[in-house]
């Protein structure tokens, strides 16, 4: 990278964007830094370190939306729903999150359109109610399935080919609580037990494999 840039409004993502391009600069980004593609750097880029954009804008408790920056991390996000709720009759939650590391951004699965472990789930895309984005000309566009609706399906998961994520409203549900069965089973079996387990009603469904290759059972 040639240089590291720490935005914390959208004013200064966008000058940093136009800064940039008035040098010929090529811009890279990055939340929580977990791509497994790698994609968050570049060699010789202007990168826009975003994880000091990351506060509530706005949560809209009648509707369970809740608008954030683009930076916060899904631990920041969930411990303030569960902080400023309690005691509330109607409690909202996040539908899902993606499996396996928690610090992550929102822009950052937004950007590559994460899934969690719900079994009957659509990707996070549909839980995006709306999100605001500058893209390479320094505009700032707000996209939603009515407004820059082409915009709107790019950039979920886009991978950040489309402009800087900046907020992101989110689509909430109310919180229930849910039993945690465990079942051992042989790995040719699984694809029909999740079958049976979408069947019988479950919501959530997990796998983690034996790598134990000297054990007794048969897999």
């Amino acid at each position: 990278m040639k240089s590291i840039l720490s935005p914390r409004s959208e004013e200064e993502v966008r000058k940093a964007i136009l800064t940039a391009a008035e040098a010929g600069d090529s811009i890279s980004m990055a939340g929580g830094r977990h791509s497994m593609g790698g994609q968050q750097f570049g060699t010789g880029t202007v990168h826009l370190d975003l994880r000091g954009m990351d506060q509530i804008v706005e949560f809209d408790r009648r509707n369970g939306l809740i608008e954030v920056e683009g930076g916060i991390m899904w631990p920041e996000l969930i411990g303030y729903l569960h902080a400023v709720q309690d005691g509330s009759e109607t409690i909202w939650a996040v539908r899902q999150k993606q499996t396996g590391i928690d610090h992550v951004s929102i822009a950052g699965s937004l950007s590559s359109n994460i899934h969690g472990r719900g079994l009957r789930f659509p990707p996070f895309v549909s839980d995006i109610e709306s999100f605001r984005i500058i893209d390479a000309d320094g505009r700032l566009k707000v996209c939603s399935r009515t407004e820059n609706r082409d915009l709107f399906a790019l950039a979920i998961g886009g991978y950040g080919l489309f402009g800087v994520v900046t907020r992101v409203t989110i689509r909430l549900v109310p919180r229930s609580k849910v039993k945690r069965m465990v079942e051992v089973i042989a790995v040719r079996n699984l694809m029909p037990r999740i079958d049976a387990a979408i069947e019988d009603g479950f919501i959530f469904g997990d796998c983690q494999y034996s790598i134990d290759l000297h054990g007794d059972e048969e897999f």
